[in-house]
């Protein structure tokens, strides 16, 4: 019986190994971070490629998320400190456009925000937590970037951060 418990927990394994062996593919600093188009709540299209030529934070959030909450107010002050520069861009990974609109409203941001209730692009990008963030450079490369809890250098930052901080925003206004 014991035979049969350790294939089955190795399969199993295999199988999620083998359905995640892409997940993070193009997510490397220096290279080219996937380009996406999805709706905002107004039903526009937004692409990735629309912030070309701009640093780009691209934040994956959710209306649930406590963490989200925690963070909100310094994307907000982060997007107002040189939006010539930098573009704070989040992607809601909510199923309702309504529990969006009411975070939105509630945490009065100004940022734009597009809607991947399907997550496909959550998915493209390996989110594995929330919220979750990438640094893209002007030319649409993903960067390294800091992060200060742990003093290591990493191509995404997971967890609630105060971005408006000179050691962050610094970096991402560069």
């Amino acid at each position: 019986m014991n035979s049969y418990k350790s294939l089955f927990i190795i399969l199993t394994f295999q199988i999620f190994v083998s359905c995640n062996q892409n997940f993070d593919e193009g997510l490397a600093p220096g290279q080219s971070a996937p380009n996406f188009q999805l709706k905002n709540l107004a039903g526009e299209t937004v692409s990735l490629s629309d912030y070309r030529g701009k640093n780009v934070l691209l934040n994956f959030w959710a209306s649930w998320c406590l963490p989200c909450k925690q963070e909100v107010s310094n994307l907000e002050k982060l997007s107002k400190l040189n939006p010539e520069k930098l573009v704070v861009l989040g992607v809601a990974v909510d199923d309702q456009a309504a529990d969006v609109a009411k975070f939105i409203t509630d945490y009065q941001m100004s940022f734009p925000v597009v809607l991947d209730a399907d997550s496909k692009v959550k998915n493209k990008y390996g989110v594995t937590g929330f919220p979750e963030s990438y640094f893209i450079d002007r030319e649409g490369k993903i960067k390294l970037i800091l992060d200060p809890d742990k003093q290591t250098l990493d191509a995404k930052i997971t967890g609630p951060r105060e971005w408006e901080k000179p050691a962050l925003s610094q970096l991402l206004l560069q």
